[in-house]
């Protein structure tokens, strides 16, 4: 899939998303700036801004083929091994999961539908406020690294909104952020972060990123209208 804006689609992607700030404009759009962009030098640049705590309008997942921002997950990032820790202690691990597993070899797209049956069972009335669903997703941190993330927001799915402070925190009391041994980026804060897998703005189908990346959707959903 192209990462590189075509010239016919500028003035239409201009119209829509004038108010980006540089750093988020896609990479062949800044030639011509004083350097050659080249993407990884995009991505580069763009994960020195995060986490952060908040994001441009309009960065969700437009419906069709389009050219399509990157994504971005607002929640708690953190190393495998922490993510292991806290859904095994608050039993969202995916079913059948050894209590020695690897932390590495876990599958974290399993871990989705427990954590949002969990977390609804435990705080219905936050979670129907939360402005979409829990993820539990990799996100790139400073020097393309891979970090796991348990997040409550997803910028495809509800743009730049996110939880309160006061259901924030709550749910990080609950999943023990920040407590004995469970500290992870960021000073244990909830943050905005960099997804691991949509990094730039690429020519993509709705439909297929959904199919691909989102599999536990349908499931989530049901949770939400039971």
């Amino acid at each position: 899939m192209s990462t590189e804006l075509k010239r016919q689609h500028r003035d239409t992607f201009m119209a829509f998303y004038s108010g980006l700030p540089d750093e988020f404009l896609p990479w062949n759009l800044l030639q011509g700036s004083g350097s050659q962009w080249t993407v990884r030098h995009w991505i580069a640049n763009l994960i020195a801004h995060f986490p952060r705590n908040m994001i441009p309008e309009r960065l969700h997942l437009r419906k069709g083929f389009s050219f399509q921002p990157p994504r971005f997950l607002f929640g708690w990032a953190m190393p495998p091994n922490a993510l292991f820790n806290i859904a095994q202690r608050c039993n969202f691990l995916p079913p059948n999961t050894p209590a020695d597993a690897n932390p590495w070899s876990v599958d974290w797209a399993e871990m989705v539908l427990p954590l949002n049956t969990v977390l609804r069972k435990r705080f219905p009335e936050i979670m129907a406020r939360l402005p979409g669903y829990a993820l539990v997703a990799p996100v790139m941190t400073a020097g393309f690294r891979f970090h796991q993330c348990i997040a409550l927001a997803d910028s495809y799915a509800t743009g730049r909104s996110k939880p309160s402070q006061a259901d924030i925190n709550t749910l990080q009391d609950f999943l023990g952020i920040g407590e004995g041994s469970t500290q992870v980026l960021a000073d244990n804060q909830a943050q905005w972060w960099l997804d691991y897998g949509q990094t730039t703005w690429k020519y993509m189908d709705s439909r297929e990123f959904n199919a691909q990346f989102n599999p536990w959707l349908k499931g989530v959903r049901q949770l939400q209208w039971n």
